[in-house]
């Protein structure tokens, strides 16, 4: 396909995407903020920064094109998921964790949150425990103190320590 074909082809994908957006009642696939309290084109511009590194680290030169069309689709894809404050260390762990040639992908941002969001949870358990490194000092419900509230209606003794729930 040749680059113009491409341009067309983008620009055709980006008029359909607001017409359509122009029917829903939704602003946020366009416009607005996400559940985070990012901006989209703050967001979106954050996004360009994070596909050009991916072409970049895999030693590929895109054109602006093909950077505009990635941050565009990224930004649709992992904007509700991904704070914008989170997208380039999410970017580092994808890095780190990647194998093969081709860039890295949305799939492998999206993992790469759900890992720095699992290890602070870690962390968080971790500087909470009351007993020392034990399996009751993880649990996520008491914090190994053995108070609970499983109810709502008050703290008592006797959590069970279901480990990583």
């Amino acid at each position: 396909m040749d680059k113009l074909a491409v341009l067309d082809s983008n620009v055709m994908q980006k008029s359909l995407r607001q017409e359509i957006a122009a029917n829903k009642s939704d602003a946020n696939l366009t416009t607005g903020q996400n559940k985070f309290g990012d901006n989209r084109d703050t967001y979106e511009k954050r996004m360009y920064l994070i596909a050009s590194d991916s072409y970049h680290a895999s030693a590929q030169n895109p054109t602006d094109v093909e950077l505009a069309s990635r941050s565009e689709t990224w930004t649709r894809l992992l904007f509700n998921i991904i704070p914008e404050k989170m997208l380039k260390a999410c970017f580092d762990e994808a890095f780190k964790n990647h194998e093969g040639v081709f860039p890295v992908s949305a799939y492998e941002l999206k993992d790469a949150w759900q890992a720095v969001k699992d290890r602070e949870r870690e962390r968080i358990i971790a500087s909470r425990r009351a007993l020392p490194d034990a399996a009751a000092s993880a649990c996520t419900h008491c914090f190994g103190t053995g108070m609970w509230n499983p109810d709502g209606r008050g703290m008592r003794n006797g959590c069970p320590h279901p480990i990583g729930k």
